[in-house]
């Protein structure tokens, strides 16, 4: 890429905020430069954000449209099925940004019940801090059982989904450990009470997914890259790195959601055993399936009328994956199956296996920072022994302050046999107690 940036080319660079959000926010795949493949591959860099970290109260990003291109080069971009054209996204100027000024909080004393009076609040009192984080979606971009082509060939409903491709997904470890970095800064200035996770941290109910947000919060070695091609830990977003780890006097709570707990969110792994989507996972072939999507195109919900497994049992198309051992996140082995002579191949990896519930739970009482179990220690064991695999919580955050935050698990129940897309809000009996 030779007008692309040139970032992490040593260990422990500094990255600027300006240098870090054109990074993650256009997750072009930076160029590695300056360092053999060789050297590469023994370091084990880590990745220092700007030490001046400021609040959306402090100030805001708006972004630009680059003075060197026509409007009307501007106005026509990359359309949705473009996507993949991460080798473009500096010509459009993507993730170009300049700071504007901040938002502030506002005391939306109208949402208050009627006869309450503004003027009656004469001291404001803090009860807690906390911070949260919300569908990170780490995904194993190298997987062979993913969706990717569909986002490409279907205009009218795969393409604007970017969740079943995004370029983001190059960079979703590097992106989580700098948003730790944030909430270690912040601590530092304001100290949180506790952090709360609301869910979709995996993409796709992935053990080595779920492994590597673990180990971020952790502080220990993250390995993105999961073939077994070791010269690809020369390229830029498949480096080894260091996580700089949560500050542990921080204690964080975990909630699950349905990509933590459904094959890309959306399809219990073992509701069919014919369809053989726990195999996918470790298959050494690209994933051939239909369009899983076309049956319910004109519908503005997903119903649970149209069964999705016919589509699934018809490969007309390869799904595809991410070359890792290309700078700008190549897509490879995508297409309408008539178009392959032989079946394409990818690097199978067992750390790829999905994980049921009972077992990504279980993931959460192997980690050093606290609490042990982040909230699943907290599960009633009444509630337990009437629905497996309960998630539900609570938890008082400070002893001396009357504040209990309650976790709720709301995701759809994996064994129901629906072959519905798995994206409801859901409630037990159980639950509701």
């Amino acid at each position: 890429m030779t007008d692309g940036y040139k970032l992490l080319d040593t260990p422990n660079y500094k990255q600027s905020r300006r240098q870090f959000m054109m990074y993650s926010v256009s997750s072009i795949a930076l160029s590695y430069s300056g360092v053999t493949v060789a050297e590469a591959t023994k370091q084990v860099t880590t990745y220092p954000i700007s030490d001046e970290v400021l609040t959306s109260v402090d100030r805001m990003l708006s972004f630009l449209m680059p003075e060197k291109l026509k409007k009307s080069d501007v106005e026509k971009g990359l359309i949705p099925t473009e996507l993949h054209h991460v080798d473009q996204y500096r010509h459009y100027g993507y993730g170009d940004y300049t700071y504007g000024p901040g938002l502030p909080i506002e005391r939306r004393f109208d949402l208050m019940p009627a006869g309450y009076k503004a003027q009656d609040v004469n001291q404001l009192s803090r009860l807690s801090s906390f911070f949260t984080l919300s569908d990170i979606h780490l995904t194993d971009k190298q997987a062979g059982n993913q969706l990717i082509a569909i986002q490409q060939l279907d205009a009218e409903f795969g393409a604007p989904m970017t969740s079943i491709y995004s370029p983001t997904m190059l960079t979703t470890t590097q992106v989580l450990d700098a948003a730790i970095q944030t909430v270690n800064a912040l601590h530092a200035v304001a100290s949180f009470d506790f952090g709360l996770s609301l869910g979709d941290t995996c993409n796709s109910t992935q053990y080595n997914e779920t492994r590597w947000y673990l180990d971020i919060f952790d502080g220990k070695v993250i390995h993105p890259n999961t073939s077994d091609d070791a010269s690809q830990d020369g390229v830029s977003y498949q480096r080894p790195f260091k996580a700089a780890g949560l500050s542990p006097d921080i204690a964080w709570y975990q909630v699950n959601g349905n990509h933590d707990l459904f094959m890309i969110g959306s399809v219990a792994v073992d509701a069919d055993p014919t369809l053989k989507l726990r195999e996918s996972y470790l298959s050494n072939q690209i994933w051939a399936i239909g369009n899983v999507l076309q049956p319910i195109k004109g519908f503005p919900y997903f119903p649970c009328l149209f069964d999705t497994t016919k589509a699934l049992k018809s490969p007309a198309i390869y799904m595809g994956t991410i070359n890792g051992a290309s700078e700008v996140g190549e897509i490879v082995g995508a297409g309408l199956v008539s178009g392959f002579n032989t079946p394409p191949m990818n690097s199978p990896n067992s750390n790829r296996r999905s994980l049921t519930k009972k077992e990504w739970i279980a993931e959460f009482f192997n980690t050093s920072s606290l609490p042990k179990g982040h909230g699943y220690h907290l599960v009633d064991p009444q509630y337990a022994q009437e629905e497996p695999d309960f998630s539900c919580y609570s938890f008082l955050p400070k002893a001396d302050v009357p504040l209990r935050v309650i976790v709720l698990d709301n995701v759809q129940d994996p064994r129901d046999q629906s072959h519905d897309i798995h994206g409801h809000g859901y409630l037990s009996a159980t639950r509701v107690k």
